[in-house]
């Protein structure tokens, strides 16, 4: 067996929390992920071996581990967020790339589309053929095929708009 000292999990919980991981970047945050996971496993063996252990010592590794998983959470918020703005800049990069070989195109417009409205007898229009408009002759109601629901209550009762009509003829 070595004679070798060994700092205990709650020594290695209180170094790893006192490191700034916002400064951290691309490996050492892996590293550093890797770290507090270790810790959290000796923190854990601590916490479920057998034997004596001071209510103070257990409640402190308790209050570690707890700071120790939100560290984790964090930590995998700063490695995703670091992987994103390395697959940006390679996606700008390559556009970039892309954009030395292919003829440059105009930038979309970003401001309000614009509707055009034509007059009927505009030339535009008058290609399309004559426009027809359904009035509301019973000859252009018999004619529209039935759907679904209308079928049904075709015949049984008069539509919302048509029974106000009856009544005033």
């Amino acid at each position: 067996m070595s004679n070798t000292l060994q700092p205990s999990a709650q020594l290695i919980a209180d170094d790893l929390l006192r490191v700034n991981i916002d400064r951290l970047q691309g490996d050492d945050l892996a590293e550093h992920y890797q770290a507090v996971l270790d810790a959290l496993a000796g923190l854990n063996d601590y916490i479920n071996s057998p034997g004596p252990k001071s209510a103070d010592g257990l409640t402190g590794a308790r209050r570690r581990s707890a700071k120790l998983h939100e560290r984790l959470a964090r930590l995998r918020d700063l490695i995703q967020a670091h992987q994103s703005a390395q697959a940006m800049v390679q996606h700008l990069q390559s556009q970039a790339a892309g954009a030395v070989h292919a003829p440059p195109s105009g930038m979309p417009s970003l401001g309000r589309k614009r509707r055009v409205i034509r007059p009927l007898d505009s030339a535009d229009n008058a290609a399309s053929g004559p426009l027809e408009v359904s009035g509301t002759e019973p000859q252009a109601q018999a004619q529209k095929p039935l759907r679904g629901g209308e079928a049904k209550e075709a015949g049984a009762r008069p539509q919302s708009g048509e029974a106000g009509l009856q009544a005033k003829r």
